[in-house]
């Protein structure tokens, strides 16, 4: 229910400013009145956001039939505003469409002879994407194994196990850190 849900958060943006106004969603009369506008789907793709999620990107095509030139620019004007200020149009309280721009065409007059305009608003949305269930973990087995340290002299000669640098393992363990640091181990 994605588009259509997104048609009706649009529509509803429009009917914010403009509550009387009829709004016919993804469809255009072919006998259009004045003062009606039209929300349609103009184009959609999508990128993948991150592993878990990915954008949708959607062009909507808003036409709008004004009573007359004026009325056209007016309403362009506040739909700039309104579409501009929203930013992030909320769908079914679950996601939201960004707005990321809107234009408008120049005014034109339409084989009946009303004043037109066509908007497109670029919007995006992201989407999680749907992970399987994991099996769930029945038997946890741990096993640990010692490795004895090897140590050696910060100048990488001799060992603590080796006679020959005058050092046992319990001399080595009990030195501390600040030892070390102050080259006592040396």
């Amino acid at each position: 229910m994605g588009l259509i849900d997104e048609i009706n958060a649009i529509s509803d943006v429009i009917k914010t400013d403009f509550p009387t106004m009829k709004v016919n969603k993804q469809n255009v009369p072919e006998k259009p009145t004045k003062g009606e506008i039209c929300v349609r789907v103009q184009r959609m793709s999508s990128d993948v956001d991150t592993s878990a999620s990915y954008v949708l990107n959607r062009e909507y095509q808003i036409v709008y039939f004004g009573l007359s030139n004026v009325d056209l620019l007016t309403k362009i004007d506040t739909l700039t505003d309104r579409f501009n200020n929203a930013i992030k149009i909320p769908i079914e309280e679950t996601r939201y469409l960004t707005v990321e721009s809107l234009s408008f065409s120049q005014p034109f007059k339409t084989a009946d002879n009303l004043d037109a305009v066509i908007g497109v608003l670029v919007g995006t949305t992201r989407k999680g994407v749907v992970i399987p269930d994991a099996p769930i973990v029945q038997h946890v087995e741990i096993r640990t194994t010692a490795d004895y340290a090897q140590w050696g002299r910060l100048d990488g000669s001799l060992t603590p196990d080796v006679t020959s640098d005058d050092k046992t393992m319990a001399e080595v363990e009990s030195f501390t850190m600040r030892d070390l640091e102050n080259g006592k181990f040396l």
